[in-house]
């Protein structure tokens, strides 16, 4: 910002007032947020807003990215739905590479199952599960060999417990676990897509780190919470009329 002057030896401050007035400088192709919109949609897979966003906002998106979201939804639902054995085999149909050359994603989905073996009180068969299949894994991964195993003794300590949710480890047996097993493999089976990452996620931690060096020069209204978006002065003031998204220009 052009109107500021940053010296090294002292923090200037800058008011809620000058900054809003800085921003209404700042201009955002309309174009830009769109595609940011609409790679949020493909990589998250909500293809029933893409399509809609698609034609209203007339955002170009490859044929080839828009087929491979349904495989995507249709495996992440199945996670989501502790169907692990079903994930497996659309996952060998839709893209087999997926565990073939990624031991982690490989080694993770099958170690939910025996998650779902313990939720379910199925003990027998999560015993003889993790020695038929998670322990043959672990013992041929010798650079992973420490972190599988750390992974595989909080899953079966979780047969101690009558009730799991007294289980230092109950985190594993609710729903955010599933949450995150079908992430790491809906994000591997975007490889090879022109869409591959998440752009949001990236801007925000951008935002974040920019603040923080900003801070160390300057005294300004920050976005401390980026689920509310407003900008909160030292003291901690702030409203919902100073909204990042209600003082930026989008072109």
């Amino acid at each position: 910002m052009n109107n500021f002057s940053i010296e090294s030896n002292k923090k200037k401050q800058i008011s809620l007032e000058q900054w809003k007035d800085e921003l209404k400088n700042v201009k955002i192709a309309k174009q830009d947020m769109n595609k940011l919109i609409m790679n949020f949609f493909l990589i998250e897979g909500y293809k029933e807003a893409a399509e809609k966003f698609r034609d209203e906002s007339q955002t170009e998106i490859s044929d080839q990215d828009f087929e491979c979201m349904q495989p995507r939804i249709d495996i992440r639902k199945l996670i989501l739905n502790g169907q692990i054995d079903e994930a497996i085999k659309e996952l060998d149909k839709t893209n087999k590479k997926v565990l073939e050359q990624n031991k982690d994603i490989n080694f993770n989905i099958k170690l939910q199952k025996c998650i779902e073996f313990i939720k379910k009180e199925q003990i027998d068969e999560a015993i003889q599960f993790a020695q038929e299949e998670l322990l043959p894994i672990l013992e041929s991964s010798n650079d992973k060999k420490d972190q599988y195993q750390d992974s595989m003794e909080k899953v079966m300590s979780l047969l101690a417990f009558e009730n799991l949710e007294e289980s230092p480890y109950q985190h594993l047996v609710g729903n955010s676990q599933r949450i995150k097993i079908s992430s790491q493999v809906n994000y591997e089976m975007l490889k090879g897509q022109q869409e591959k990452e998440n752009k949001l996620p990236t801007l925000i931690k951008l935002l974040l780190w920019s603040q923080e060096k900003l801070s160390e020069k300057l005294e300004f209204p920050q976005i401390k919470n980026i689920s509310t978006a407003k900008f909160v002065t030292e003291n901690g003031n702030g409203n919902n009329n100073n909204k990042a998204s209600s003082l930026v220009d989008y072109e």
